[in-house]
C-alpha cells in the first residue's frame, strides 16, 4: 500500500535496520486502536446500563480483551508481528468504524465527525484497494445517521460532503498518481 510503504521510506530514512521501528509502529497503531475500542465499549456500557459507578477502561472486561488478543497468536502475528501493512489497514477500520458508532450513539450535533471521518477516510484510501468499498459504505452509514439524526440544511451537507469529498478526491490523486 501506498500509505505504508511511506511509512517504510521513513523507517528506512531513519536506520538501516527499520525492522524494529516498523514493529513498534504497527504496536503502536494496533495498540491505539485497541485502547480505542476499548474506551468506546467502556463508555456505552457506562451509559447502557446506567452505573453508578463508572466502568474501568482496563477493569476486568478490558483485561479480558486484551489478554484474549494476547495470546490470539493469528491476531497478533498478522497485524504487527508481520509488518506488513495490515496492522495499518486494521488500526484504520477499527478507528473509523468506532468513530462511526460513537457517531451513531451520541449524535452529530454532540460529536461533528467531519475532520476525523475526512481525515480517516484519506488514509483508508492511502492503505488498501478494498478502502473504496469500505469508504462507500462508511459514507452511506454516515448519510443513515445524519438523516436520522434530525440536522437538516447547510450542516447536514457539511457535515456529510466533507468526509465524502475528502474520500473522493483522495481516491482520484491516488488514481491519476498511478496512471
Amino acid at each position: 500500500s501506498m500509505l505504508w510503504m511511506l511509512i517504510s521510506a521513513v523507517g528506512f530514512l531513519l536506520t538501516d535496520r527499520p525492522a524494529i521501528l516498523l514493529l513498534l509502529v504497527q504496536a503502536i497503531l494496533v495498540g491505539a486502536a485497541l485502547a480505542y475500542t476499548l474506551e468506546f465499549i467502556r463508555d456505552y456500557l457506562n451509559v447502557r446500563l446506567s452505573q453508578h459507578s463508572p466502568a474501568r477502561l482496563f477493569g476486568w472486561p478490558g483485561l479480558l480483551f486484551l489478554v484474549w488478543i494476547a495470546i490470539a497468536p493469528g491476531f497478533y502475528m498478522w497485524n504487527v508481528a508481520s509488518m506488513l501493512d495490515t496492522g495499518l489497514w486494521s488500526s484504520l477500520v477499527l478507528f473509523a468504524t468506532v468513530r462511526m458508532l460513537r457517531l451513531a450513539e451520541d449524535g452529530p450535533a454532540q460529536r461533528p465527525a467531519t475532520v476525523s471521518l475526512s481525515l480517516l477516510f484519506s488514509l483508508m484510501v492511502l492503505s488498501r484497494p478494498e478502502a473504496i468499498a469500505w469508504g462507500l459504505m462508511f459514507n452511506g452509514l454516515l448519510l443513515v445517521i445524519l438523516r436520522n439524526s434530525g440536522i437538516r440544511g447547510v450542516e447536514f451537507w457539511r457535515q456529510l460532503l466533507i468526509p465524502a469529498a475528502s474520500f473522493g478526491l483522495t481516491l482520484l490523486l491516488l488514481t491519476l498518481f498511478r496512471e
